[in-house]
Formats: structure tokens, sequence, C-alpha cells
């Protein structure tokens, strides 16, 4: 991401940071460093508060790949409906431009 991207996110989450879970705390500046664009961070975001999601960012996150794409990907070869329910939430989510708590 840009500096002013980055900038943009931070202060869109600063408020929500203290109630965001230790694990969420540490991951945000991963987040931060390889995510492409704003759209992927939040997706990511969300992703990283749950426990089971959290495990599949690494896989999610690599230099120059798009995150919708590896989501798509993972969503075919896992049957897991509660973890396809919080990808497509996600999406939902950020696409109707709520702020992702």
């Amino acid at each position: 991401m840009k500096p002013f991207q980055i900038e943009n996110v931070v202060n869109n989450i600063k408020n929500e940071f203290p109630y965001y879970s230790i694990h969420v705390k540490l991951i945000i500046p991963k987040l931060l460093a390889n995510a492409r664009n704003e759209r992927d961070f939040y997706i990511l975001l969300e992703l990283a508060k749950f426990n089971s999601t959290r495990n599949l960012i690494n896989k999610i996150l690599k230099k120059d790949t798009d995150v919708i794409k590896n989501l798509q990907n993972i969503i075919k070869k896992r049957s897991n409906k509660t973890l396809i329910k919080r990808i497509y939430f996600a999406i939902k989510k950020l696409k109707s431009n709520k702020t992702i708590n």
C-alpha cells in the first residue's frame, strides 16, 4: 500500500484498535505491509478477527497477489461453511461501505 493509504487505514481503525484482541493487534502491521490496497487490508482484518481464519491469512498474503482471487480459490478447495460465510460476509461488508468492526 502507498503511504497515504496506510495513513487512511490507521485513521479509520485507531478508535477501534483498543477493542481488538492481542492476536489481531499483532497481525495488523503484517497486513499493512503486505496488502495491496485498502480493500484487501479490510477484508484480511475482518478475517483476522477469527481464530479459524487467522491462519489462512499467511496463505492469502503473498506479494503482488490478488486477495479476492486467493479467497475464491480457498472457497473452492474448502467445504467449511462457516469459513465460507465469514469470507463472503467480509467482502459484502466492505462492498456496502460499512466500517468493519
